[in-house]
């Protein structure tokens, strides 16, 4: 079997809006000095070998996605590319711009993983706290609400 030659081209990847955190390129397991920015092509021109290897490593940080423009109290919680759910209705008083200063992670069962707001944010009642878990993750004939409201100053 004849071993493959080395080639030159370039590899482009789209970086997802949602990765604004700390983003790592990986060429053969080092570390590059390429820089993945959120919602832009990274494009990786070199002479590529046989076996190569290109790793992206994407951030991932808690954010609201808001429904609409034209409903700017109601987001979805998000962590990553992953759409967040709780079990019960929630009216939020915190800052949607910093849900890590409010929300923080825990561990629930059933769930690969998990977030729970501090004390102090679910309106009216500041001794409730709201926990959510991966969307994708709900069983079959659930409830649970994937938007939440914000108290509008």
């Amino acid at each position: 079997m004849s071993e493959m030659k080395s080639v030159t081209a370039s590899l482009h990847f789209r970086v997802p809006s949602w990765a604004k955190g700390q983003n790592s390129v990986y060429i053969n397991g080092i570390e590059s000095d390429l820089k993945a920015q959120p919602d832009q092509w990274l494009t990786i021109e070199r002479e590529w070998k046989n076996n190569d290897t290109v790793t992206l490593e994407y951030e991932f940080l808690l954010r609201f996605e808001k429904v609409d423009e034209y409903a700017t109290d109601v987001a979805a919680l998000c962590y990553g590319p992953v759409t967040l759910v709780c079990n019960k209705m929630t009216l939020f008083e915190g800052d949607p711009e910093h849900p890590q200063d409010w929300i923080e992670p825990v561990q629930i069962d059933g769930y690969s993983f998990g977030f729970r707001t501090k004390k102090g944010h679910v309106k009216p009642y500041a001794h409730l706290t709201r926990t959510f878990y991966p969307y994708y993750e709900v069983p079959e004939k659930e409830w649970y609400y994937m938007y939440n409201r914000f108290v509008q100053e």
